[in-house]
């Protein structure tokens, strides 16, 4: 039997793969797209959940489902001209770099959809060598891909790579991702790393401050891409504080991440200093998305997280679930000032902030999972 929070948590997957399903596939049947949802969400369901009753095909399945996910980076390329698409996350990054190549200040740029950019400074230096190859899709397939991998190499199991890839490629929002060119996935995977990493680090005695250091840069570097990654450190900072595990260590550590995260936003000030407290990603993210009231009620709900008995037993499951309910309070906002219809199928929400949570959840499920799918039948 799997236990709750494995059962929790391919819910919610289940959940994100049938709301974009059902929002994006009734533009193409929409008599039957409720139907068709439920019947692909169901299988999907079913599939990754008696995964080991496939076992004689694991195989042919791990090649089908790797086919397709190379397919869509074709497709992708080919055959969606980036110009089309209604998502302008690649247009983002492409008219911040034309406005920073041009002198500008990059934060005044506008997609071509007329919207600023959001996210903070690393996350346009990572994507920087993707605009330039023109080939931004591959960003969004090489998180994927990558979290495939790190299930691998972190469980060392053939058959937790193999579900690995069939929850990818049987998941709708893969294909969006990549389809247009979104990252959302790729950036929060960065992050799971980062607090695998953490847990590593301060679940043994003796680390040293060379070692430490380093993580420090890293993790303040990726939490400068964007600000609602700061609710996974903020869980795990209470935690440390509640089993009065904090060490001159990590307050080293903390110290570090604050500075290399700062240290990002220096050459704007420097350059653009009265423009820059005029546009940031901290005004933008809180003049677009919720008052900051309710800011406030995430970063309580992140340390609540912290507090929960069982949260070092399972980080990653806490941290997927609390992003998950940050992107429901957001989405309930949205529901009750516009109504659902606007709200959801005219985009006022945009539920590809759900894929902030995925994967956690995604690697928590699978290596809960583990054990399970290779119990005997």
């Amino acid at each position: 039997m799997l236990h709750l929070k494995s059962q929790v948590s391919l819910f919610v997957l289940v959940f994100i793969n049938f709301i974009f399903i059902y929002k994006y596939g009734q533009r193409l049947i929409p008599n039957y797209i409720l139907l068709v949802s439920i019947t692909i969400a169901l299988i999907q369901y079913g599939v990754v959940r008696y995964f080991k009753y496939f076992e004689k095909v694991f195989t042919h399945i791990f090649f089908l489902c790797s086919g397709l996910c190379l397919l869509s980076i074709c497709v992708s390329h080919f055959y969606i001209p980036l110009e089309s698409l209604d998502v302008d996350r690649w247009s983002v990054i492409s008219s911040f770099w034309e406005s920073f190549g041009r002198g500008d200040y990059p934060y005044f740029a506008r997609s071509h959809m007329g919207n600023p950019p959001g996210p903070m400074p690393v996350y346009f230096l990572i994507a920087f060598p993707f605009y330039m190859a023109g080939s931004l899709e591959l960003l969004s397939f090489i998180g994927y891909i990558a979290m495939a991998s790190f299930v691998f190499f972190t469980t060392k199991n053939r058959n937790s790579l193999i579900l690995s890839m069939v929850i990818i490629s049987s998941s709708s929002y893969f294909y969006w991702e990549v389809f247009t060119r979104s990252n959302i996935f790729t950036y929060s995977f960065l992050i799971l790393v980062c607090a695998f990493i953490f847990n590593s680090l301060f679940s043994k005695k003796g680390i040293g401050y060379k070692k430490t250091s380093i993580a420090g840069i890293v993790t303040g570097l990726l939490l400068s891409t964007r600000s609602i990654f700061v609710v996974v450190f903020i869980s795990l900072s209470v935690y440390m504080l509640k089993n009065k595990k904090v060490s001159s260590v990590l307050l080293w550590y903390a110290t570090i991440v604050l500075l290399s995260f700062l240290m990002t936003f220096i050459p704007f000030v420097l350059i653009w200093k009265d423009l820059f407290f005029e546009a940031n990603p901290f005004i933008v993210q809180s003049t677009f998305l919720v008052p900051k009231e309710m800011v406030a009620i995430f970063l309580v709900l992140s340390a609540i997280a912290g507090l929960i008995p069982g949260f070092e037993k399972d980080t990653y499951f806490f941290s997927g679930i609390t992003l998950f309910l940050i992107i429901m309070f957001y989405s309930f906002y949205h529901i009750v000032l516009v109504g659902f219809q606007n709200a959801y199928l005219e985009s006022k929400i945009d539920i590809s902030y759900f894929l902030f949570c995925v994967p956690f959840l995604f690697y928590s499920f699978v290596k809960s999972h583990e054990k399970y799918i290779n119990s005997p039948p």
